[in-house]
Protein backbone atom coordinates (compact mmCIF):
# COMPACT_ATOMS: atom_id res chain seq x y z
CA UNK A 1 0.00 0.00 0.00
CA UNK A 2 1.33 3.66 -0.73
CA UNK A 3 1.85 5.90 2.11
CA UNK A 4 -0.11 8.84 2.44
CA UNK A 5 1.04 12.50 1.56
CA UNK A 6 1.20 14.63 4.49
CA UNK A 7 -2.45 16.47 3.46
CA UNK A 8 -4.04 12.90 3.29
CA UNK A 9 -2.57 12.18 6.55
CA UNK A 10 -4.19 15.02 8.10
CA UNK A 11 -7.12 14.70 5.85
CA UNK A 12 -7.85 11.13 7.44
CA UNK A 13 -6.94 12.63 11.21
CA UNK A 14 -9.45 15.10 10.68
CA UNK A 15 -12.30 12.39 9.92
CA UNK A 16 -14.61 11.01 13.17
CA UNK A 17 -13.42 7.25 13.86
CA UNK A 18 -15.76 4.65 15.09
CA UNK A 19 -14.45 1.82 16.74
CA UNK A 20 -14.07 -1.02 14.02
CA UNK A 21 -14.53 -4.65 14.31
CA UNK A 22 -11.72 -6.24 14.96
CA UNK A 23 -9.43 -7.66 11.44
CA UNK A 24 -9.70 -11.19 13.22
CA UNK A 25 -13.73 -11.13 13.08
CA UNK A 26 -13.54 -10.12 9.50
CA UNK A 27 -11.58 -12.89 8.62
CA UNK A 28 -13.64 -15.35 10.48
CA UNK A 29 -16.60 -14.10 8.78
CA UNK A 30 -15.02 -14.30 5.07
CA UNK A 31 -14.61 -17.83 6.47
CA UNK A 32 -17.70 -18.25 7.58
CA UNK A 33 -19.29 -17.21 4.35
CA UNK A 34 -17.14 -18.74 1.69
CA UNK A 35 -15.52 -15.79 0.56
CA UNK A 36 -11.73 -15.35 -0.24
CA UNK A 37 -9.90 -14.42 2.52
CA UNK A 38 -7.76 -11.53 0.91
CA UNK A 39 -4.95 -9.63 3.09
CA UNK A 40 -5.66 -6.88 0.40
CA UNK A 41 -8.73 -6.96 2.49
CA UNK A 42 -7.98 -7.45 5.83
CA UNK A 43 -5.12 -4.89 5.50
CA UNK A 44 -8.09 -2.03 4.09
CA UNK A 45 -10.07 -2.61 6.98
CA UNK A 46 -7.24 -2.67 9.51
CA UNK A 47 -5.83 0.55 8.62
CA UNK A 48 -9.21 1.78 7.54
CA UNK A 49 -12.06 0.77 9.02
CA UNK A 50 -14.73 3.34 11.18
CA UNK A 51 -13.49 6.25 9.51
CA UNK A 52 -17.02 8.30 8.53
CA UNK A 53 -16.82 10.28 5.39
CA UNK A 54 -19.70 13.17 4.58
CA UNK A 55 -20.41 11.40 1.25
CA UNK A 56 -24.01 11.10 0.72
CA UNK A 57 -27.14 12.08 2.87
CA UNK A 58 -26.25 9.37 5.28
CA UNK A 59 -22.72 9.73 5.40
CA UNK A 60 -20.39 6.69 4.90
CA UNK A 61 -18.82 4.35 7.70
CA UNK A 62 -15.35 2.72 5.98
CA UNK A 63 -15.14 -1.32 6.58
CA UNK A 64 -15.94 -4.38 5.40
CA UNK A 65 -18.02 -5.53 8.98
CA UNK A 66 -19.37 -2.94 11.22
CA UNK A 67 -20.69 -3.52 14.74
CA UNK A 68 -24.02 -1.54 13.49
CA UNK A 69 -25.23 -0.33 10.21
CA UNK A 70 -27.32 2.20 8.98
CA UNK A 71 -28.43 0.64 5.88
CA UNK A 72 -29.69 -3.22 4.89
CA UNK A 73 -26.36 -4.58 2.98
CA UNK A 74 -27.10 -6.90 -0.09
CA UNK A 75 -27.73 -10.03 0.97
CA UNK A 76 -29.90 -8.70 3.41
CA UNK A 77 -27.78 -9.59 6.59
CA UNK A 78 -27.00 -6.72 8.28
CA UNK A 79 -23.10 -6.56 10.58
CA UNK A 80 -21.70 -8.98 7.87
CA UNK A 81 -19.05 -9.02 5.03
CA UNK A 82 -20.77 -9.09 2.13
CA UNK A 83 -18.51 -10.36 -0.86
CA UNK A 84 -19.22 -11.30 -4.88
CA UNK A 85 -17.73 -12.92 -7.57
CA UNK A 86 -18.44 -10.06 -10.69
CA UNK A 87 -19.91 -11.92 -13.18
CA UNK A 88 -18.51 -9.68 -16.46
CA UNK A 89 -14.57 -9.75 -14.95
CA UNK A 90 -14.71 -12.75 -12.79
CA UNK A 91 -12.74 -11.05 -9.66
CA UNK A 92 -14.19 -11.22 -6.27
CA UNK A 93 -15.96 -7.70 -4.85
CA UNK A 94 -16.50 -6.96 -1.70
CA UNK A 95 -18.85 -3.93 0.16
CA UNK A 96 -16.23 -1.54 1.80
CA UNK A 97 -18.51 1.03 3.53
CA UNK A 98 -21.60 1.73 5.67
CA UNK A 99 -23.11 3.77 2.97
CA UNK A 100 -26.47 4.23 1.32
CA UNK A 101 -26.29 1.04 -1.52
CA UNK A 102 -26.33 3.88 -4.39
CA UNK A 103 -22.58 5.12 -3.95
CA UNK A 104 -21.42 1.19 -4.81
CA UNK A 105 -18.39 1.74 -2.14
CA UNK A 106 -16.72 -1.79 -3.26
CA UNK A 107 -13.48 -3.13 -3.41
CA UNK A 108 -12.26 -5.47 -5.83
CA UNK A 109 -9.78 -8.43 -5.23
CA UNK A 110 -6.77 -6.21 -6.54
CA UNK A 111 -7.78 -3.66 -4.06
CA UNK A 112 -9.28 -1.14 -6.93
CA UNK A 113 -11.85 0.76 -5.45
CA UNK A 114 -15.28 0.80 -7.58
CA UNK A 115 -17.30 3.69 -6.54
CA UNK A 116 -15.36 6.89 -8.63
CA UNK A 117 -13.05 4.08 -10.28
CA UNK A 118 -9.65 4.32 -8.00
CA UNK A 119 -6.50 1.63 -8.34
CA UNK A 120 -6.22 1.90 -4.45
CA UNK A 121 -8.52 3.33 -1.67
CA UNK A 122 -5.35 5.44 -0.55
CA UNK A 123 -6.23 7.45 -4.26
CA UNK A 124 -9.33 8.16 -2.91
CA UNK A 125 -7.97 9.18 0.00
CA UNK A 126 -5.74 11.56 -1.82
CA UNK A 127 -8.82 12.97 -3.93
CA UNK A 128 -10.99 13.41 -1.39
CA UNK A 129 -7.91 15.50 0.51
CA UNK A 130 -7.03 16.92 -1.89
CA UNK A 131 -10.77 18.14 -3.12
CA UNK A 132 -11.50 18.99 1.03
CA UNK A 133 -8.32 21.38 0.70
CA UNK A 134 -10.05 23.35 -1.95
CA UNK A 135 -13.34 23.33 -0.74
CA UNK A 136 -11.48 24.83 3.01
CA UNK A 137 -9.98 27.68 0.49
CA UNK A 138 -13.76 28.48 -0.66
CA UNK A 139 -13.47 26.90 -3.90
CA UNK A 140 -16.90 26.20 -6.43
CA UNK A 141 -17.42 24.52 -9.26
CA UNK A 142 -16.08 25.99 -12.22
CA UNK A 143 -19.92 26.73 -13.61
CA UNK A 144 -20.46 28.77 -10.88
CA UNK A 145 -17.46 31.15 -11.70
CA UNK A 146 -18.43 32.29 -15.22
CA UNK A 147 -16.69 29.48 -16.94
CA UNK A 148 -17.97 27.68 -19.82
CA UNK A 149 -16.11 25.00 -20.37
CA UNK A 150 -13.23 23.31 -18.04
CA UNK A 151 -10.72 24.05 -21.15
CA UNK A 152 -11.29 27.82 -20.35
CA UNK A 153 -9.21 26.78 -17.09
CA UNK A 154 -6.56 25.52 -19.27
CA UNK A 155 -5.68 23.22 -16.69
CA UNK A 156 -2.53 21.99 -19.15
CA UNK A 157 -0.92 24.82 -19.01
CA UNK A 158 2.72 24.99 -17.70
CA UNK A 159 1.38 26.59 -14.58
CA UNK A 160 -0.39 23.32 -14.10
CA UNK A 161 1.03 20.35 -12.21
CA UNK A 162 -0.13 16.87 -12.07
CA UNK A 163 -1.31 15.63 -8.75
CA UNK A 164 0.72 12.57 -8.74
CA UNK A 165 -0.57 11.14 -5.54
CA UNK A 166 -4.00 11.64 -6.90
CA UNK A 167 -4.13 10.17 -9.97
CA UNK A 168 -3.81 7.03 -11.08
CA UNK A 169 -4.91 4.65 -14.74
CA UNK A 170 -8.39 6.03 -14.30
CA UNK A 171 -8.46 9.79 -13.50
CA UNK A 172 -5.93 12.27 -13.25
CA UNK A 173 -5.87 15.39 -10.99
CA UNK A 174 -4.11 18.89 -12.06
CA UNK A 175 -3.33 21.52 -9.96
CA UNK A 176 -3.48 25.32 -10.71
CA UNK A 177 -2.60 28.42 -9.07
CA UNK A 178 -6.83 28.74 -8.45
CA UNK A 179 -7.93 25.64 -9.08
CA UNK A 180 -8.22 21.42 -9.36
CA UNK A 181 -9.65 20.05 -12.13
CA UNK A 182 -10.03 16.08 -13.12
CA UNK A 183 -10.19 14.26 -16.14
CA UNK A 184 -10.45 10.70 -17.36
CA UNK A 185 -6.70 9.29 -18.18
CA UNK A 186 -7.13 7.38 -20.97
CA UNK A 187 -9.16 9.85 -22.95
CA UNK A 188 -8.05 13.08 -21.88
CA UNK A 189 -12.02 14.01 -21.21
CA UNK A 190 -12.24 16.94 -18.48
CA UNK A 191 -14.58 15.76 -15.54
CA UNK A 192 -15.02 18.58 -13.37
CA UNK A 193 -12.98 21.47 -11.77
CA UNK A 194 -13.47 23.80 -8.93
CA UNK A 195 -11.79 27.30 -8.88
CA UNK A 196 -10.94 29.30 -5.72
CA UNK A 197 -12.78 32.57 -5.37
Amino acid sequence: MPELTERAQKYLGSLERRVPVPVADVRQALIDHGYPVLEVWLDFHDRYAGYCETLGEGGTTWGLKHADTRYSLMNGRPFEVEAYRDEADGLWTIEAADSHPSFDQTMDENGEFQHIPASSFEIHLERAALFQQYMDLGAKPYSQMGYQRISQLKPESSEAERVEAASDKYIEWWQGKKYIAARWTETGEWLSAFVKS
